[in-house]
């Protein structure tokens, strides 16, 4: 329901709680991240999204790192670690080792993600080498949820502020 002719953002809030309710059954009694699926984000579905989570995460982005609040907690962004298109490993690692730069450079954090449940975009030596490399800049790995509860306040700061949705 998230992208193209059958957007509807009804029915995506519908699956929004579907998959809340479905994930506390599971045990997670404290889903408050959304993964947006495919990337899809517009204002109507993060204000949905905010009735019900604490954040909300987007696909892979062209730079990769949350300088401050950048776009606001609904749109968090997300550093992948694979190869997009027809990059080689080597290509995504420089990239990926520039974001890291950029966000040591301006005090900035990085979601990593990856889909390690489809083999054939998950690269282990790929994202080995990005860990050791964000670890000898000397970013610490926290869980999503830790990360967010340090820098939730500057993001109630800026929405106080009317600076981000």
């Amino acid at each position: 329901y998230a992208a193209g002719a059958d957007y509807n953002p009804d029915l995506c809030e519908a699956s929004v709680v579907r998959g809340l309710r479905r994930l506390q059954a599971e045990g997670f009694l404290e889903p408050d991240y959304f993964i947006y699926p495919g990337g899809h984000t517009d204002a109507e579905l993060c204000k949905r999204v905010r009735k019900w989570c604490k954040a909300g995460v987007r696909a892979g982005t062209t730079d990769g790192t949350c300088h401050l609040y950048g776009d606001g907690r609904y749109l968090l962004k997300r550093c992948f670690i694979r190869a997009v298109g027809t990059e080689t490993s080597a290509e995504a690692l420089t990239r990926i080792k520039g974001y890291i730069d950029t966000a040591a450079a301006n005090h900035d954090w990085i979601i990593f993600g990856t889909h390690s449940g489809t083999v054939s975009e998950f690269d282990h030596d790929l994202v080995v080498t990005v860990l050791n490399y964000a670890a000898d800049k000397g970013f610490a790995f926290k869980t999503l949820n830790d990360a967010f509860k340090e820098r939730e306040w500057l993001f109630l700061a800026a929405e106080q502020q009317g600076m981000v949705i």
